[in-house]
Protein backbone atom coordinates (compact mmCIF):
# COMPACT_ATOMS: atom_id res chain seq x y z
CA UNK A 1 0.00 0.00 0.00
CA UNK A 2 1.08 3.41 -1.15
CA UNK A 3 1.25 6.66 1.13
CA UNK A 4 -1.51 9.14 0.58
CA UNK A 5 -1.85 12.55 2.24
CA UNK A 6 -5.26 13.41 3.03
CA UNK A 7 -5.18 17.19 2.29
CA UNK A 8 -2.63 16.59 -0.84
CA UNK A 9 -4.77 18.81 -2.45
CA UNK A 10 -4.81 21.69 -0.03
CA UNK A 11 -0.94 21.50 -0.07
CA UNK A 12 -0.66 21.73 -3.66
CA UNK A 13 -3.02 24.86 -3.10
CA UNK A 14 -1.16 26.08 -0.50
CA UNK A 15 1.84 25.55 -2.50
CA UNK A 16 0.22 27.25 -5.35
CA UNK A 17 -1.09 30.48 -3.43
CA UNK A 18 2.98 31.21 -2.32
CA UNK A 19 4.13 31.10 -5.64
CA UNK A 20 1.09 33.45 -6.66
CA UNK A 21 2.31 35.35 -3.58
CA UNK A 22 5.99 35.01 -4.21
CA UNK A 23 5.03 36.25 -7.65
CA UNK A 24 3.22 39.71 -6.63
CA UNK A 25 6.42 40.27 -5.01
CA UNK A 26 9.19 39.94 -7.24
CA UNK A 27 6.88 41.83 -9.60
CA UNK A 28 6.64 44.81 -7.12
CA UNK A 29 10.32 44.49 -6.72
CA UNK A 30 10.63 44.93 -9.97
CA UNK A 31 9.07 47.86 -10.25
CA UNK A 32 10.33 49.55 -7.55
CA UNK A 33 13.73 49.18 -9.66
CA UNK A 34 12.41 50.63 -12.33
CA UNK A 35 11.70 53.60 -10.52
CA UNK A 36 15.30 53.55 -8.43
CA UNK A 37 16.70 53.61 -12.37
CA UNK A 38 14.39 56.21 -13.37
CA UNK A 39 15.36 58.54 -10.30
CA UNK A 40 18.87 58.14 -11.25
CA UNK A 41 18.04 58.98 -14.49
CA UNK A 42 16.56 62.36 -13.19
CA UNK A 43 18.96 62.92 -11.02
CA UNK A 44 21.66 62.71 -13.63
CA UNK A 45 19.96 64.57 -16.48
CA UNK A 46 19.33 67.69 -13.88
CA UNK A 47 23.39 67.62 -13.15
CA UNK A 48 24.16 67.54 -16.63
CA UNK A 49 21.77 70.13 -16.94
CA UNK A 50 23.47 72.53 -14.08
CA UNK A 51 26.94 71.48 -15.73
CA UNK A 52 25.78 72.64 -18.82
CA UNK A 53 24.42 75.46 -17.35
CA UNK A 54 27.37 76.64 -15.48
CA UNK A 55 30.21 78.07 -18.36
CA UNK A 56 27.57 79.53 -19.69
CA UNK A 57 26.63 81.47 -16.79
CA UNK A 58 29.44 82.38 -15.86
CA UNK A 59 30.98 83.71 -19.31
CA UNK A 60 27.86 85.84 -19.45
CA UNK A 61 26.74 83.71 -22.71
CA UNK A 62 23.50 83.11 -21.16
CA UNK A 63 20.46 85.69 -22.27
CA UNK A 64 17.37 86.05 -19.90
CA UNK A 65 15.00 83.68 -21.77
CA UNK A 66 17.75 81.33 -21.42
CA UNK A 67 18.42 81.75 -17.76
CA UNK A 68 14.31 81.63 -17.23
CA UNK A 69 14.14 78.44 -19.83
CA UNK A 70 16.76 76.67 -17.67
CA UNK A 71 15.50 77.48 -14.38
CA UNK A 72 12.15 76.36 -15.70
CA UNK A 73 13.54 72.73 -17.00
CA UNK A 74 15.77 72.42 -13.60
CA UNK A 75 11.96 73.15 -11.48
CA UNK A 76 10.29 71.07 -14.00
CA UNK A 77 13.08 68.35 -13.24
CA UNK A 78 12.99 69.00 -9.49
CA UNK A 79 8.83 68.24 -9.81
CA UNK A 80 9.48 64.88 -11.81
CA UNK A 81 11.74 63.78 -9.30
CA UNK A 82 9.79 64.12 -6.48
CA UNK A 83 7.46 62.56 -8.20
CA UNK A 84 9.20 59.41 -8.83
CA UNK A 85 10.55 59.51 -5.31
CA UNK A 86 7.06 59.18 -3.68
CA UNK A 87 6.28 56.89 -6.63
CA UNK A 88 9.22 55.23 -5.01
CA UNK A 89 8.26 55.30 -1.58
CA UNK A 90 4.35 54.19 -2.63
CA UNK A 91 5.70 50.68 -4.08
CA UNK A 92 8.37 50.27 -1.38
CA UNK A 93 5.44 50.19 0.97
CA UNK A 94 2.94 47.98 -1.12
CA UNK A 95 6.08 45.44 -1.23
CA UNK A 96 6.36 45.49 2.83
CA UNK A 97 2.22 44.47 3.02
CA UNK A 98 2.81 41.90 -0.06
CA UNK A 99 5.72 40.40 2.09
CA UNK A 100 3.54 39.75 5.18
CA UNK A 101 0.71 38.42 2.60
CA UNK A 102 4.05 35.86 1.03
CA UNK A 103 5.25 35.00 4.58
CA UNK A 104 2.04 34.06 5.69
CA UNK A 105 1.49 32.36 2.38
CA UNK A 106 4.65 30.20 3.32
CA UNK A 107 3.88 29.47 6.80
CA UNK A 108 0.44 27.91 5.62
CA UNK A 109 2.47 25.78 3.07
CA UNK A 110 5.07 24.97 6.03
CA UNK A 111 1.74 24.06 8.09
CA UNK A 112 0.80 21.49 5.49
CA UNK A 113 3.92 20.07 4.80
CA UNK A 114 4.47 19.44 8.44
CA UNK A 115 1.20 18.03 8.67
CA UNK A 116 2.03 15.29 5.45
CA UNK A 117 5.52 14.28 7.25
CA UNK A 118 3.96 13.76 10.33
CA UNK A 119 1.47 11.91 8.54
CA UNK A 120 4.46 9.98 6.31
CA UNK A 121 6.12 9.67 9.30
CA UNK A 122 2.95 7.43 10.93
CA UNK A 123 2.60 5.21 7.63
CA UNK A 124 6.66 4.28 8.00
CA UNK A 125 5.97 3.26 11.02
CA UNK A 126 2.86 1.49 11.07
CA UNK A 127 4.42 -0.01 7.43
CA UNK A 128 7.10 -1.20 9.35
CA UNK A 129 4.99 -2.97 12.24
CA UNK A 130 3.10 -4.17 9.79
CA UNK A 131 6.29 -5.98 7.88
CA UNK A 132 7.79 -7.26 11.45
CA UNK A 133 4.26 -9.07 12.05
CA UNK A 134 4.46 -10.66 8.63
CA UNK A 135 8.26 -11.90 9.09
CA UNK A 136 6.83 -13.08 13.08
CA UNK A 137 4.27 -14.50 11.52
CA UNK A 138 6.95 -16.53 8.60
CA UNK A 139 9.00 -17.26 11.71
CA UNK A 140 6.10 -19.04 13.90
CA UNK A 141 4.60 -21.15 10.77
CA UNK A 142 8.18 -21.78 10.11
CA UNK A 143 8.66 -23.21 13.83
CA UNK A 144 5.28 -24.96 13.44
CA UNK A 145 6.36 -26.42 10.44
CA UNK A 146 10.02 -27.79 11.60
CA UNK A 147 8.28 -29.29 15.21
CA UNK A 148 5.69 -31.75 13.40
CA UNK A 149 2.76 -28.90 13.33
CA UNK A 150 2.44 -29.11 17.13
CA UNK A 151 3.35 -26.50 19.18
CA UNK A 152 5.46 -28.05 22.17
CA UNK A 153 4.81 -26.78 25.34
Amino acid sequence: MTFHFSLAALLRLRTTLELVEERSLLRLRQDARQFELDLERMVARRREQRLRRSPALSSGALLGADLQFSDFLEARLEVDEELVRQLLLAKQMEIQGQLVVFLEARRRREVMESLRDGELRSYREQERRREQRGLDDLFLLQLLHTRGGRPRG
